[in-house]
């Protein structure tokens, strides 16, 4: 099983901000979630900025499943990307 994640969390920029007393809960909570499902033996990518993950949704159809949030994969210029994303045959859910 490959399972794709991306956030804003995990987009490089935030990371950075985080090292330097920035929010970091959703660092966590990401980070539990990749080594609890690479402890299952599911292969975990983590895309981390809008070009990476725009690349990696080209080829979609190698991912068992993707995680994203609204506020990622919803933002301007997303349009292509949720439109394979709909192609593949992903249910995009619109919260959490």
């Amino acid at each position: 099983m490959r399972v794709l994640i991306y956030t804003m969390d995990s987009i490089q920029t935030t990371v950075a901000k985080s090292m330097k007393g920035g929010p970091a809960g959703e660092i966590i909570i990401r980070e539990s979630l990749t080594r609890t499902l690479t402890e299952a033996g599911v292969e975990v990518e983590v895309a981390t900025s809008d070009g990476d993950f725009e690349r990696r949704a080209e080829a979609m159809g190698v991912y068992n499943a993707v995680v994203v949030d609204p506020w990622t994969w919803a933002g301007k210029g997303k349009a292509k990307t949720v439109e394979i994303m709909r192609d593949t045959g992903y249910q995009l859910a619109t919260g959490y």
